[in-house]
C-alpha cells in the first residue's frame, strides 16, 4: 500500500482528516496491520477490520501521523530511534519501577512509560517486575545476553519486535510471564541456549518458528506452557539436551518429528502432556536416558519402538499411562535402572510380558526394577493374564 487519502466504514467515504488517532498502545508509529482501531471523530472507535481503505494519488509519508510514547499524542514524524542499550517500557498506572543493577539510567516519559538504559548485558535485567505491562521498544543491538531477562514478569502481554540478532543466550528469557499470549519473531540464529526461555508462560497459545539451528539446549524450553496446543518443527539438529522440553504442557496436542540425532536426554520430555494422544518416532540413538519420558500421558494409546540401544534408565518412562493398550519390545540390553516404567497402564493389553521375559534374562538384567509391571493391564483381559505371569518383584 504505496498511499491512502480517504477510508471507508460501512460503505462510506471519508475523509482522512476524520481520523483523530491511531490507537497505538506502544510508542512510535505503526503499520496498519498491527493497529486494532481506529479513532473516527464523530463516531469513536471502529474495528480495523470494518474499514476499508482506498488507494489514490496521495503518498503515504505525505500524511501526518500519530504516535504515543515521550509525549502527548499529537501529529508528526516517526519519533527518534532509542539510543544503544535503551529499552522503553509501560508499568501499571502509579508504579515506579526500581531495578537492582549498579549502573543504569532511568527516565520517566509519561504515562507510566519509563526508558532504561543500561550499557552491559541484559541478563536479570528487569528480573521479577511483576508491574511490568509492556515492551514498547528497544534498541538491543550490541546486547549479547538476555538470560532471565523478563523472568518472573507476570504481567507482561506484549513484547515488541526488537533487534536481537547477536543474542547468544535467550535462558529462561520469558519465564515466569504468566499472562503473555504470544511472542514475536526475534532473530535467534546466534543463539545456543533456549533452556527454560517460556517456562511457565501459562498463557503462551502459540509460538513463532524460531531459527535454533545453533542452538544445543532445550531443556525445559516449553514447560508448563499450559495453553500451548502445538509446536513448530524448529531446527533441532544441534541440539543435545530435551529434558523437560514440553513438560506439563498439558494442552498439547501433537509434536513434529523433530531432529533428535544428537540428543543425549530426552528425560521427561513430555510429562504430563494430559491431551497428547501419539508421539513421533524420533531418532533416541543415542540418548541414554528417557526417564519419565512419557510419564503422566493419560491419552497416549501407542507409542512406537524408539530405539533404545543405548538408553541406561528407562525408569517411570510410561507411568500412569492410562490409555496405552500396548507396549514395543524395546531394546534393554543396557538398561540398569527400570522401575515403574509401566506403573499403572491399566490398558495395556499386550507386550509387558515379552518385555519382562527379555529384561530379566539378558545378561545383564537391570537392578532397578522395583514396581515396573504394577497395575499394568490389570483392566484387559489379556494384559492381566500377562500381568499374573510376571513375578511380584517386578510388580
Amino acid at each position: 500500500m504505496s498511499s491512502i487519502k480517504v477510508y471507508e466504514v460501512s460503505g462510506e467515504t471519508r475523509p482522512l482528516n476524520a481520523i483523530s488517532v491511531w490507537d497505538a498502545s506502544s510508542s512510535g508509529t505503526r503499520p496498519l496491520n498491527s493497529i486494532p482501531v481506529w479513532k473516527d471523530i464523530n463516531e469513536g472507535d471502529r474495528p480495523l477490520n470494518s474499514i476499508q481503505v482506498k488507494i489514490v494519488d496521495k503518498a503515504l509519508n505525505a500524511i501526518p501521523v500519530w504516535f504515543n510514547g515521550g509525549s502527548e499524542p499529537g501529529p508528526g514524524p516517526d519519533p527518534e530511534p532509542l539510543p544503544p542499550y535503551t529499552i522503553r517500557l509501560k508499568f501499571k498506572e502509579g508504579v515506579t519501577p526500581t531495578f537492582k543493577m549498579g549502573t543504569g539510567t532511568l527516565v520517566d516519559s509519561t504515562n507510566n512509560i519509563w526508558d532504561l538504559t543500561y550499557e552491559n548485558s541484559w541478563a536479570n535485567l528487569l528480573y521479577n517486575q511483576t508491574n511490568l505491562l509492556k515492551v514498547l521498544n528497544t534498541n538491543a543491538n550490541n546486547v549479547t545476553n538476555m538470560s532471565n531477562m523478563f523472568k518472573g514478569c507476570s504481567s507482561l502481554t506484549t513484547v515488541s519486535l526488537f533487534d536481537a540478532s547477536n543474542v547468544k543466550d535467550t535462558r529462561s528469557m520469558f519465564a515466569g510471564c504468566r499472562s503473555l499470549k504470544s511472542i514475536p519473531l526475534f532473530d535467534t540464529s546466534n543463539v545456543t541456549s533456549t533452556n527454560a526461555m517460556f517456562s511457565n508462560c501459562y498463557s503462551l497459545t502459540s509460538v513463532p518458528l524460531f531459527d535454533t539451528s545453533n542452538v544445543t539446549n532445550m531443556g525445559e524450553m516449553f514447560r508448563y506452557c499450559k495453553s500451548l496446543t502445538s509446536v513448530p518443527l524448529l531446527n533441532t539438529s544441534n541440539v543435545t539436551s530435551m529434558i523437560h522440553m514440553f513438560n506439563w504442557c498439558t494442552s498439547l496436542t501433537t509434536v513434529p518429528l523433530f531432529n533428535t540425532n544428537n540428543v543425549i536426554n530426552i528425560g521427561n520430555m513430555f510429562g504430563s502432556c494430559h491431551s497428547l494422544t501419539s508421539a513421533p518416532l524420533l531418532n533416541t540413538s543415542n540418548v541414554s536416558s528417557t526417564n519419565s519420558m512419557f510419564f503422566g500421558c493419560s491419552s497416549l494409546s501407542s507409542a512406537p519402538l524408539f530405539d533404545t540401544s543405548k538408553v541406561m534408565d528407562i525408569s517411570y518412562m510410561f507411568k500412569e499411562c492410562k490409555s496405552l493398550t500396548s507396549v514395543p519390545l524395546f531394546d534393554t540390553s543396557h538398561v540398569t535402572m527400570m522401575n515403574q516404567m509401566l506403573f499403572n497402564c491399566y490398558n495395556v493389553q499386550s507386550g509387558a510380558l515379552a518385555l519382562y521375559q527379555q529384561a530379566s534374562t539378558q545378561t545383564n538384567p537391570p537392578t532397578g526394577h522395583g514396581s515396573t509391571f504394577r497395575n499394568c493391564g490389570s483392566n484387559t483381559q489379556t494384559g492381566a493374564e500377562e500381568l499374573a505371569q510376571i513375578p511380584s518383584d517386578w510388580k
